[in-house]
Order: structure tokens, then sequence, then C-alpha cells
């Protein structure tokens, strides 16, 4: 399939609703129509009605080959008849309950919130009628994003049209200019009375003063008002790296530290989200959230580990839990030894823009077996080898896997690999800003860790994959493992986890110092936002998130700290010995598997059926290595590459390296992919690898940028040879097997019957 055909954009059916409007209405002017002029437009559309019937007789006699232009023709009849018609249709004689309920479906069917707009103002311009029935329904104007400028004369407008309706509030500051504290603090004076009908409130400030007047504004009047409010978000724009403090303090404001609310339990109230600023955390009721969300806070102002810990425990149904350069502030208290907290309804994880010693700290205290969608972002600089190995087999239910700038050391590959293959029902990918090495840990065999035998040797080199034969850093075999909280040593023999190998001097990732605090709390300032830039988080219409009964779910166990054993192997990896021998063709390798210790009898019954063990990929021995050698994949002669042997030279070193083992792919079942921020060529590549090595990606959403540069490049007939159906999308865009993923068994099935 073409891209063209799978794109995600408005139907190619409006321009011709354009032209076939202005063909019918572009020379009438509204006016009371005679009777001739309505006698007339009734007989072209009885015509119209007549060959509607025609077609819906012959639909089933179409040709197959003719079947595109029988739809194209019945549409366009179609589309004739209901603009003829709608001009005879009494629609002011509707029952306004009616009518309104019409405008709403126009004005929510808005492609963008700017349109949004500028509809529900058109709608009260049509006549008298429609503008009385339009303002009398609050719900049509209950969403507003400030998109005005001060003094905000349109978006209050809607909010007094709101009456006491739950309103929906979104302010930002615009591109071009930010908002002045006295223009805040006029609108929040102007917004006090209706402040007891705000539902979400969602606000996105660069400066500071903004950001207090708004925290003191909440903290005075949530005292004397009862609120409703059902999800918050406070974003600061400014820099992450100026706080108030000893060097700084804002102008307009004496007091810097506000809790949330005045400190009052608010029932309703099941979304937080602090990005860059801080509250009194020790006088703020955090209880029964559905999403925690703290982002961007240095460790001197983040709550100590008693109290982050206590945030959590108290709202046992969390959906969602995002961390991003925040959490527990106990420097020294890292290695809390407390059992972690379990949450029975965690689907959505996040952890991002932290270093291996806090990670591996922050980890521990949560357990969340019915992990669906785990979010990992801005790891680079440390070994996370330790943290893979810590989550192995500990998140077995997920299904919706983001890599966002994940880099990783040579010796945490193997750790990786054993952590990616923990997560059996792994369906979508998200991968971003990810250079090719680490894009190719997608192409190993999980069972010897080596590039897939079917891959070649052109992508096994293009992708950087690590060979058997080539000389390996011994040190990554001491890679320690993560220190589970709830024993008091290391559950398997390892370095000392405060070893200077692993240790950082900083929290968080030390890319940047902080002028102003020294631990930085995200390693760059500009990252951390893409998920508050796109326009879909302020959605008009918000359905309350359901409240899952608890399930029961086995408990983790404490002591695993090192993945277990891959289920198609019963009996101890042998390719741990073979690894070391420098030469594929050494005889030492080429004995026979049914000589092999590991190859015995118990070891092969626990394998798949399917296979067919009683014949080898290849004869194993010296002989054949030697005539497989001398099929060189490398002339040596001209020293030039030849494709035609590139698989079978992958594939004889693999089979002499395991020989009773067929390769296995890593996540078999992630075949949907998102991707942005990624060279074109190294896309291209990878699906073309992994069609290559039996798992084709059968749908791939990409940014219209990637897109514009897969064209330019001449790389899109290649994607579309390799890929089922390529949708362009916009950043931050929910899709449909998103949405579908993260729904629990029971809802799916609900769903189907």
């Amino acid at each position: 399939m073409s891209a063209e055909e799978g794109f995600v954009r408005p139907p190619p059916y409006a321009d011709i609703v354009h032209r076939r409007i202005h063909d019918i209405l572009g020379q009438w002017e509204p006016h009371v129509l005679t009777q001739d002029e309505i006698n007339d437009i009734r007989t072209e559309c009885n015509s119209r009605r007549r060959n509607l019937l025609d077609f819906h007789r012959w639909a089933h006699r179409v040709h197959p080959q003719l079947r595109n232009e029988f739809e194209r023709r019945f549409w366009i009849t179609e589309l004739e008849y209901n603009i003829r018609y709608f001009r005879l249709f009494r629609v002011n004689d509707l029952p306004p309950e009616i009518l309104s309920n019409i405008l709403r479906y126009v004005v929510w069917s808005a492609p963008d919130p700017p349109t949004g707009a500028l509809w529900r103002l058109e709608v009260t311009w049509v006549c008298r009628h429609w503008r009385q029935v339009a303002i009398n329904d609050t719900t049509l104007w209950n969403a507003i994003w400030f998109r005005d400028f001060p003094p905000f004369e349109r978006s209050l407008t809607f909010v007094q049209r709101s009456r006491h309706a739950p309103v929906d509030i979104r302010i930002n500051d615009h591109h071009d200019r930010e908002f002045t504290y006295e223009e805040i603090e006029n609108l929040l004076d102007r917004l006090t009375p209706h402040l007891s009908n705000i539902r979400i409130l969602i606000v996105l400030f660069h400066d500071w003063e903004c950001i207090l007047s708004l925290m003191r504004w909440l903290d005075h009047w949530s005292a004397r008002v009862p609120l409703i409010m059902d999800r918050l978000e406070i974003h600061r724009t400014g820099s992450p790296y100026h706080w108030p403090g000893p060097n700084w303090m804002p102008t307009n404001h004496k007091v810097t530290l506000y809790p949330l609310f005045a400190g009052k339990r608010i029932p309703s109230l099941t979304h937080v989200t602090l990005n860059a600023l801080h509250c009194d955390w020790n006088n703020t009721t955090f209880e029964n959230l559905t999403t925690l969300d703290i982002r961007r806070i240095p460790l001197e102002l983040c709550p100590t580990v008693d109290r982050f810990r206590e945030m959590l425990a108290n709202c046992p149904k969390l959906d969602k839990l995002s961390i991003d350069g925040a959490g527990p502030g106990d420097r020294h208290n890292l290695d809390h030894g407390q059992d972690p907290i379990l949450f029975k309804s965690l689907r959505i994880l996040v952890l991002a823009n932290f270093n291996i010693t806090y990670l591996r700290s922050i980890i521990t205290h949560i357990a969340a077996p019915r992990l669906r969608d785990l979010t990992l972002m801005n790891f680079f600089v440390d070994d996370y080898g330790p943290f893979f190995t810590y989550i192995t087999n500990r998140f077995p239910d997920v299904r919706l896997l983001t890599l966002y700038s994940v880099d990783m050391k040579p010796e945490g590959i193997d750790a990786t690999i054993d952590c990616l293959d923990s997560f059996p029902h792994l369906t979508f990918l998200r991968l971003a800003n990810l250079a090719k090495e680490k894009m190719g840990l997608f192409l190993y065999d999980v069972v010897t860790k080596e590039p897939h035998p079917d891959l070649g040797e052109e992508l096994t080199t293009f992708f950087g994959l690590r060979r058997s034969n080539e000389p390996q850093d011994q040190s990554a075999t001491a890679t320690p493992a993560i220190a589970d909280p709830t024993i008091s040593t290391p559950a398997i023999a390892a370095p000392d986890i405060s070893t200077p190998a692993i240790a950082a001097p900083d929290i968080f990732t030390p890319a940047i110092a902080a002028p102003v605090i020294s631990t930085p709390a995200i390693a760059a300032p500009d990252i951390s936002t893409p998920a508050i830039a796109a326009p879909d988080i302020f959605t008009p219409v918000i359905a309350a998130p359901a409240i899952f009964p608890a399930i029961a779910a086995p408990a983790i166990s404490p002591t695993i700290a090192a993945p277990a054993i891959s289920p198609i192997i019963a009996a101890p990896a042998i390719a741990t010995s073979v690894i070391a021998t420098s030469s594929i063709a050494t005889p030492a390798i080429a004995t026979p598997a049914a000589s092999t210790p590991a190859a015995s009898t118990s070891a092969t019954s626990t394998l798949t059926p399917s296979t067919d063990f009683t014949t080898p990929r290849t004869t194993a021995n010296a002989t054949t290595s030697t005539s497989a050698s001398t099929s060189a994949v490398i002339d040596s002669d001209t020293d030039s590459y030849c494709p035609s042997q590139a698989s079978s030279r992958s594939s004889s070193r693999s089979s002499s390296i395991s020989p009773s083992f067929p390769p296995r792919v890593l996540s078999p079942l992630a075949n949907v992919i998102e991707v942005e921020r990624t060279d074109p060529t190294f896309f291209t590549a990878w699906v073309e690898a992994r069609k290559k090595i039996g798992v084709p990606v059968v749908k791939a959403y990409i940014t219209h940028e990637l897109f514009s540069r897969l064209k330019s490049g001449n790389l899109m007939e290649r994607c579309e040879a390799a890929i089922e159906r390529i949708n362009v999308t916009s950043l931050g865009a929910k899709t449909q097997e998103e949405a579908e993923l993260l729904k629990w068994d029971g809802e799916l099935k609900q769903k189907r019957k």
C-alpha cells in the first residue's frame, strides 16, 4: 500500500464538496423562497432521489473493477441531493433542544481549538433564533482556551455564557509575548466568581511571578469556596534552573511556598501535574489520584522519601505515574530498604532524566504487575544495565514501550535484551532520537545475544551489532545488579551498588550544572515539554477515568535481582563459553550438538514442539566451517561486499555458536511503531531488517517531518515495500491501537460482547 492511501488527513472529497456547494449556491442570495422556487427545488430533489434508489438497486450487481467509480458517482449524487434538500428543510421549526444538539455536533467536531472558538461565534451570527438557542446552551461555552490577548474579553464572555456549568479552562502565554503579573492578577480576579465551577484548569506560564500569583489565588480561595476540580495542571515553561531562594526572590511575592488548595482535601481531584514548580509537600493533600505527574524539580525542593512514599500509598487507584527529573529528595537515603508500594491499577509509568544512581533507587519504590505502557526518556552518560536487570520480569504485561533518547553502554546490551524479552506482549513501539546501534537491539537473536542469522552481513555491519568474534570488555561481565529494598543484602553476588564505577556525584543526569541550585532536576530543558506542546491536552469533554475493582496480583518476588532463564531454554545457555572463542571455524566450536552437555535430552525436551530437532541448521563440524569459509562474503581480491552471500555467512556463524537452538526474534509481536526525530536512513534500514528476520512492521505512524525527509531522500518506496501501512500524524496524537492496548482484559471482553 502506498503512503498516500494511509494518510491521516482530511478526506479527498473536501475539495469536491466545496466546488459542488459553490456551483449550486454560489449565485444565490438569501431571501424568502417563492412558490416557484420551492417547486423547482422539489423537482430537482425528486430526480436525484430516484437516481439514489437506482444506485441502491444496482449496488450488488456492480463488477468489482467498476466498484470505485460506482461508489464515487453514488456519493456525488447523494451530496447534490443533500445540498438542494436542506434549502427546503424547516430547521427553525425543530424544538430548541434538537437544534441545540445539532449545534453541539458542529462545534465539537472542529479540527482544532481556534476553529472551534470561531465556529461557536459563527453559529450565533446566522439568525436571531439560532443566537438565542446557542447562548442558552451552556455546554457550547464551557470549554475555554484563553487564546485572545488581555483583557481577554472574548474568553471571559464564554465564561459568562457557561453560567453554572462545569468549566474547562486553559491559559497559556502567547508564542510572541508573555503575560505580565498585572494582567494575570486582573484575570484571576475576574475568574474568582467562577472558581467553584472550574472542573479542569491547565495553566502554562513562563514567569515565576504569574505562577506564584496562581498558587496564591488557589491557596486563598480554596479554603472559602467549594471546589469540583477534577484536573489541575500547572506548567512553568521558563528556565528549569531559576528558582526562588537565597540568590533570587520574586518582586511581588514575599511567600514562595504554598500548599495546593490550602491543604484542603478535594474529593473530586484525580489528576495533578506540577511541571518545574514545587509546593508545600508536607501540607498538601494527595489522595485518591489516578494521575500524578511531577517534572523538573530540584532535589532540595522535592518531598522526602517518607513523604513521597506516603503520597503514593494514599493513591492506590493510580493509573498513570510520571516522574521526570523529580522524586524523593533525600540524597543520603536512596537505599531506603523498604518494600515497594503495590499498584494494582497502574497502567502507565514514565521515567525520565535520571542518572543510574537515582533511577535504581526510585524504581524500588514501585511494584506494578499490571503495567501496560512504559516510557523511558533521556537516559544517557551512565551504564543503565543494572536498571534493566532489575525491571526484568517485573512488568510482564507491558504492551507499549517508548524509548526516547535512551543510550546504553556496550556492557549493558545483554541486560537490555533480557529486559525487552521479558515483555512477551509488547505490541506497540514508540522510538525517538535513538542511534542506529540502539535501534539494532531489536535485531538480535535472544538465545545467543548475537545478530539474527537471517539479518545478513550488510545490515549487521550497518547497525554496528556486536559479534561473538569481536573482542569484548571483560569488565562488562561484572555489571552489578540493583539491590532489592526488601532484603539487607543483594540478591546475587555483585559489587556493592555504591561502587564508584556506577555512582555519580549528582542524583539527576549531570548534563548541565545549575547556576542557582547545585542539583539540576533535568538534563535538558527542552525535552520534557513535548507532552504539553500539543493542543490535544485540552480536551473539551473529559470522561472521568473508570474505577476498577482491586484485582489480586501475584506479589513480586523480592529476591529476584537477575532475569529469569528464557522459557525456551530449560538448561543454562552455552553461548557464554563459546563467545570467548575468536574464530568461527575452530574445531572446538564445531563439535556436534549431540556431544554438547548443554544440549542434553532433558534440556531439549522443553523446547517448542514445532522445532525440528533431528535436522540442525547446518552440519556443525570442522569440514562444514571450512567449506563455509571458502564461499567468502568479502572477496579477498577485490575487497568488495557480496550481498547474496551475506546471509549465509551470518547463518553459519550463528549455527556454529548455538547449533541446538533455533534463533528467536526479540519482541515478535511488536508490529506497530510510532517514530519521530529519527534519521530516515536508519528508519528505512530498520524496517527492512525487521521484515528480513520475519517480523515485519504492519503499521507505522510517522511525523510530517520524517515523511518529507523520506520523500526527499527517495526512501519512500523502500519503506512502502517493508511496511503494510504508513500513517502520517501529528506529535501527541493518540492512536486507536494505543487506546485498545491500554484497556484491561475485562474491558475488551465487555466491548466484544
